[in-house]
Formats: C-alpha cells, structure tokens, sequence
C-alpha cells in the first residue's frame, strides 16, 4: 500500500431536528481525506480511518495523472481482511500499457456516530474464474437499509475494469458489475460487493441522474445532487454500454452532491455509452 501523505478530517454538523423520530439519524457525520504519494507505480491503496466511536457510511475516491497516464479505480475494501469497520482502502492501477507518468489516488471516508443496526455485508463468493464479466450483489439483512455500497476487482492484473456500482431503488442492496478490457484477462479474477447497512435512516433516499448516450473522447463527469435539507453519505456510479473499454476515474461524495467521472480507455471506444450518478442522501 502506498504511503499516507496527508490526514484530515472535516464535521458537518448535526443532523436535522426534523428526521423522524421512528428512524435513526446520523449522527457526527465526518469526511476523512487521505492521498496517496504522487509517482510512476502502476497500483496504489490508500487507507482513511475514522475517528475513534465512528464507522464508515460511505465514501469515494478520485485517480489522477499526468497526460498520458490511464488510471481506473479498482474498489474499496471495508471490513473484512484484517480492516475493521472504521477504516475504508481503495485501490486503483493503471492500464496494462502501465506508463512512466507520474499519478496519485486521493479517497474520502465518510463516517458517523455507529448508526442502530450496523453492518456490513458481503455478496456470496461466485468462484474465480476468467469470465469476460462478472457482477455480484450484497443485501441487506432484513429490516434494514442501505447506507452506502462498495465493490472491489481481485486479481484483475491490469486487465479488469470496475463498469457498476448500483444501490437499489428499495435501498436494500447494491449490485456491482466488472468487465475484462477488450484485451482480456488470461488469469482468473473475481469480484465483491459490500453493502454497509442500518436500521431505517430519517429521510433516507437514493437520487441519480444519466448522462447523454455518446462517445466523446475525453474525461466526463455527471453530477446528482441531494434534496434541499439532506445530506449525501455515499455514491455509486455506473458505466452503461462501456463494455470494460470505460474506465471509473472517480467518484467524488460532497456534503450535497456526487460527481461521477469516466473516460475511454487509451484505444478508444467507437461504440456509444452513457454513465450514470447515485447519491444516497439523508438528513
């Protein structure tokens, strides 16, 4: 794992006094930033910590590079593997060309108050092969909701773009996607999705909004915003018709709004796609 180089951590207040009473509320919400060194290695993890009596409700992660450099976010890991539940990695490469430029993955841990009802939960384990694409699904235990989701590429070696990440309507779940790049992947790989849930969250919603179906040539961002008076916990985003030649460059989770980005990869993509932003917002 590349070196933190830089900490910090923003409050952003209360929460409203009009959540409902029969509902949790999130409490102490916090931003927990952390960046990665800025050089030429070809995969990065960086890892926030919440404050102590805090855990992760969602979170997001930003790759970027000198002209030249193809970089795609691989996932987060939260929980499991040694990670306890108020810490959140993200990982993120380079394409298999793997040039010389110099880059950095920046992330943000989102953290609150242990909510009522928290865990996090895992979609069962679909084998390890070498399929063109794969997705995978974490639930909710019954009773509760959906926080915010994850997802993470094992193994893909360069190979393996992370296309979805996808809370549900009925906010009980989320639904991760994966594709081999069109050069594929000779070993096997696998995927896994993380569903961070609670007992029912006061004014708890799931907004998104779509991009035009094109090909432009260059890095795109969609932008969904929260309604008046909620605040976002976490994002999703998902790449539509990129078919592993889209890459995620980011997903960015601000106190009202999240940004999506992607981009084709460094051969371009003559087909036409979309992407599409999630926010998942409560008061």
């Amino acid at each position: 794992m590349a070196a933190i180089v830089a900490v910090t951590a923003t409050f952003l207040g209360a929460p409203s006094a009009n959540a409902a009473l029969a509902a949790t509320t999130i409490s102490a919400l916090t931003r927990v930033n952390a960046i990665s060194a800025t050089n030429s290695f070809d995969a990065k993890g960086v890892g926030a910590t919440c404050p102590t009596g805090q855990r992760v409700v969602g979170g997001s992660a930003i790759a970027f590079g000198e002209p030249g450099v193809f970089v795609r976010v691989t996932g987060a890991n939260i929980g499991v593997n040694g990670l306890d539940q108020g810490t959140l990695v993200y990982g993120a490469e380079e394409d298999e060309t793997r040039s010389a430029g110099n880059w950095a993955l920046t992330i943000t841990a989102t953290c609150a108050v242990t909510p009522p009802g928290y865990e996090i939960n895992l979609s069962p384990f679909g084998g390890e092969n070498s399929d063109s694409s794969r997705t995978a699904v974490a639930t909710c235990s019954p009773g509760k909701q959906l926080l915010g989701g994850f997802a993470i590429v094992s193994t893909g070696n360069f190979n393996v773009v992370l296309d979805d990440i996808q809370p549900s309507t009925s906010l009980t779940s989320v639904f991760a996607q994966a594709f081999e790049d069109e050069n594929g992947a000779a070993n096997t790989w696998f995927l896994t999705a993380f569903a961070i849930c609670a007992n029912p969250v006061a004014g708890l919603n799931v907004q998104f909004n779509s991009s035009e179906t094109a090909s432009p040539p260059a890095l795109q961002t969609t932008q969904v915003f929260c309604p008046s008076g909620t605040r976002a916990l976490s994002g999703g985003g998902t790449i539509n018709s990129g078919f592993g030649q889209v890459d995620s460059a980011s997903l960015f989770v601000s106190n009202d709004h999240v940004n999506f980005s992607s981009t084709e990869d460094r051969n371009g993509f003559s087909g036409n796609w979309s992407r599409t932003a999630y926010a998942m917002c409560a008061t």
